[in-house]
């Protein structure tokens, strides 16, 4: 399931900008993680299909102040877009003050931001355990 949301929501933003040259950033948590590597491989092999569309992969080594630094290079480099699997849902904020004053597109993965309502052109992308768990529970009465 969630491997079908990033399909439909990696198609949707970067689709229409798929004929002309696209560099993403993406900073991953950690990649030696098994599913956050198959994300990272699905990206990569999605965007390959993309003509003129290139990521650019940051490992953030599980450090919060490493993916603050990342997201930052992202929007000094001139990224056009900015895709994060955050380390800390807590740093999500400056992350997005970052890529709106930078006027970047962002995009979180897996793991909610603490903001209850994100700005436009700030995404998530992800499940939500709790009602993933209530339909769990509805199950097994």
């Amino acid at each position: 399931m969630k491997k079908q949301l990033l399909s439909v929501a990696f198609s949707a933003l970067f689709a229409p900008l798929a004929m002309a040259e696209v560099h993403i950033g993406v900073s991953i948590a950690q990649v030696d993680n098994v599913f956050l590597a198959q994300i990272r491989d699905y990206m990569a092999a999605h965007a390959m299909e993309l003509p003129g569309v290139t990521l650019q992969f940051e490992d953030a080594q599980r450090g919060v102040i490493r993916q603050l630094n990342q997201v930052q290079s992202f929007t000094a480099q001139g990224m056009d877009a900015i895709v994060v699997n955050p380390v800390d849902t807590s740093a999500t904020a400056k992350m997005t003050d970052d890529a709106q004053h930078a006027k970047v597109p962002l995009v979180y993965v897996n793991r909610r931001p603490t903001q209850a309502q994100l700005p436009q052109g700030v995404g998530y992308v992800g499940s939500d355990e709790i009602k993933s768990g209530e339909i769990q529970m509805r199950y097994l009465a």
